[in-house]
């Protein structure tokens, strides 16, 4: 699912979206549907886990994502997200949970590396053809930073997989929404109703009620 949200963003910026529309998108619908869960007794009544979720995860993660295709390529987003995902998610756990490392998890952190570095490379014996791409490769690594701390903060509070999806969009939506509105670019106008359905299946049914509730399960 989260390798067609990356090939589906690409295609909606080629569409006429904006990165502020297609995160719009992605929480808006899903809040209005996830409502109930919401406002069930001990969902928002924890000030911390409702900072976190609109602070972190939500709007500043999807940016990221989106900034990073917009300023590189899917390319560079396949192969940095699904990288550095369980790196940073390994190192915040060993800082917070005090989970440290199997020397399996370091030789697959070498391998991950190895990889990000010949994908990255115009061809493995030359050096100098590195294409790496900033800021646009350093938005997908701050993308997977805040995902890592997600993916810990999940474990601490063992939040349950439709709670998360309802603090998630909820809170996202009310923060992001009057930015939106008042201070950020959009066009809604432009892109066809086809586009509207595609981006909607991907990134708000898909993309947040299913993958994120299924992320939480297996959390």
């Amino acid at each position: 699912i989260w390798a067609a949200w990356v090939v589906v963003s690409a295609r909606g910026l080629r569409q006429g979206f904006t990165p502020y529309d297609l995160t719009l998108l992605r929480f808006a619908v899903p809040a209005v549907l996830v409502l109930p869960w919401f406002f069930r007794p001990g969902v928002w009544n924890d000030w911390r886990k409702v900072l976190f979720v609109g602070a972190c995860i939500g709007v500043p993660h999807a940016l990221f994502v989106q900034f990073g295709i917009a300023e590189t390529s899917t390319t560079h987003g396949a192969v940095l997200l699904p990288g550095f995902v369980p790196i940073c998610t390994t190192l915040i756990a060993w800082a917070v949970l005090r989970e440290r490392p199997t020397i399996f998890a370091a030789l697959g952190f070498a391998l991950i590396l190895a990889g990000v570095a010949f994908i990255a490379l115009d061809g493995p014996a030359d050096m100098s053809g590195i294409d790496l791409s900033w800021p646009g490769d350093a938005y997908f690594i701050c993308a997977a930073l805040l995902w890592g701390a997600f993916t810990v903060m999940l474990k601490v509070w063992s939040l349950k997989p439709m709670e998360t999806v309802a603090l998630v969009a909820v809170v996202s939506t009310v923060v992001y929404l009057p930015i939106y509105v008042f201070a950020l670019p959009h066009a809604l106008d432009g892109p066809t109703l086809a586009a509207f359905v595609e981006q909607g299946l991907v990134q708000c049914l898909f993309g947040i009620l299913v993958a994120m509730a299924l992320y939480a399960i297996v959390v």
